[in-house]
């Protein structure tokens, strides 16, 4: 759609109004997108030309040119004096071209209409956020998310509230109802910045489970890791993807360990597994008696192949690394290794050594020198075969 976003950013800022983010962008919250082919849009008085006139007014509103904005849009009010969306149009041109008073008065009455005009939904989104009521806010925020908006207009919504506190318990609120738009809180992050993805994850905390799935609140999870944020990607997906919300207490720093959640949704985000699918490996999840997963690996190249790994969130020191390889011929055991780094490189892994007393359970000691912040812990396959399942994979730290 065609935004005149700096001008509204102004007549904004000029009027005092809090929530400057939002109404910037107005324009793109309009049901109309302000284009069309200038044949069209000479045709203004043709009795069937309803939306022609309106149309007009926002080229002409676009091009500072008010003095032929403003007339256009009182014609078509005149011609339709009950339409909730020539109503709001005319508070967005009379917004635009700097006259706050005016805009509030259209906006006003536009308010009385109905439930269906977008651009009147964000100026009293924002005038609500101005005086503190996040409530009214939240509100109106619910009636634009459930318009068909695009992803720019979506994001420009939800920070408007994330940005305060009050405005994140309100949005909070709302999405314990689980709306029909929750799924885009988490999955429209692509041109959100650090402080807010920050405070998306802050969101999640206040609004509690059973809101999104792990696998929704992937992306976010990996925009944080990309931000650096370990703190925050880590509380995500405890609260979306860890039964009960809480780290193991047996101090594993793996997620997933007999790969349950791995078998429906494969790599939900870095800091669960991923595993490499190629015409030479194969993986395949199960689930033995127990009610417990693992997966089933075969390599069939002639070296030897990463085949599933997992992004960790440690800090520098020695670690423990276990693993059980149940119904896995002992000598295709021995070619499994496993290496941590912030990369993957063969060169760092190690095959691990059965531990006594406990069959078809090996072992390994890592060491991560802590430069970066979520290393990656990979395990590699050697040529066999023979299939190897791999399952109970634990990785608790040993010391410095």
């Amino acid at each position: 759609m065609r935004a005149f976003a700096l001008q509204l950013t102004i007549t904004i800022a000029a009027a005092g109004f809090a929530g400057a983010a939002l109404l910037s962008g107005l324009d793109r919250l309009a049901a109309q997108d302000g284009t069309i082919p200038a044949g069209i849009a000479a045709v203004i008085h043709w009795p069937y030309a309803r939306n022609a006139p309106i149309n007009a007014a926002y080229i002409a509103a676009s091009r500072h040119d008010f003095g032929t904005a403003i007339p256009l849009m009182n014609a078509a009010l005149l011609s339709d004096p009950v339409d909730e969306t020539v109503i709001g149009g005319l508070g967005r041109v009379r917004l635009t071209a700097g006259d706050p008073a005016g805009a509030d008065d259209a906006f006003r009455v536009s308010a009385t209409r109905g439930w269906r005009d977008q651009v009147t939904h964000g100026y009293w989104m924002a005038q609500s956020i101005a005086v503190g009521d996040f409530q009214s806010a939240a509100l109106q925020a619910d009636a634009l998310l459930n318009d068909p908006l695009g992803e720019p207009a979506r994001e420009q919504v939800y920070n408007a509230l994330l940005e305060y506190d009050g405005g994140r318990n309100a949005l909070a609120s709302r999405l314990r109802a689980h709306p029909n738009w929750a799924s885009g809180v988490v999955f429209d992050v692509d041109h959100a910045t650090a402080d807010q993805l920050a405070a998306r994850a802050d969101l999640i905390a206040r609004t509690g489970p059973g809101v999104w799935t792990c696998f929704q609140t992937g992306a976010l999870i990996d925009r944080l890791i990309e931000a650096g944020d370990t703190r925050n990607a880590t509380a995500v997906h405890n609260a979306s993807c860890v039964p009960g919300g809480r780290p193991d207490p047996s101090g594993n720093a793996l997620n997933d360990p007999h790969f349950v959640h791995f078998a429906t949704e494969p790599r939900a985000s870095q800091l669960d597994w991923f595993a490499t699918y190629s015409s030479d490996v194969t993986i395949s999840p199960l689930t033995n008696a127990a009610g417990h997963g693992g997966v089933q690996i075969a390599a069939s190249r002639g070296v030897a192949e990463q085949v599933i790994a997992q992004r960790v969130a440690i800090g520098p020191g020695t670690y423990t690394l276990t693993w059980q390889m149940p119904d896995s011929d002992p000598a295709s055991a021995g070619k499994l290794a496993a290496g941590i780094g912030c990369g993957t490189d063969l060169a760092t892994a190690a095959p691990g050594t059965p531990v006594p007393g406990k069959p078809g359970t090996f072992a390994v000691t890592l060491r991560f020198a802590g430069n970066c912040t979520t290393p990656t812990l990979a395990f590699w396959l050697r040529p066999t075969d023979r299939t190897v399942t791999l399952d109970a994979v634990t990785l608790v730290r040993a010391g410095p």
